[in-house]
């Protein structure tokens, strides 16, 4: 766990080292946006050092494309 932590944070580190002078100039709205993309690397981040069993990404493909993949390889299986 601690070097998963310590990944992060240099990750997080240095991301904020070289954007720091462009997140001054920005917008309100590429500020948001920015700190919209932050926020959810911070929660991936989450998962990774503490090996949490939270929603991720994968759940969400397999939400959407579950059921037509699954469908898919069905109608696949049967016809051969």
């Amino acid at each position: 766990m601690l070097e998963n932590m310590i990944v992060a944070l240099l990750l997080f580190s240095a991301l904020l080292a070289c954007d720091f002078r462009t997140i001054a100039q920005l917008g309100w709205k590429s500020r948001s946006l920015y700190l919209l993309c932050t926020l959810s690397s911070i929660y991936l981040a989450l998962i990774f050092i503490f090996h949490l069993s939270w929603f991720h990404y994968g759940d969400l493909l397999k939400a959407i494309y579950g059921w037509p993949a699954g469908q898919v390889v069905g109608y696949l299986k049967h016809e051969s």
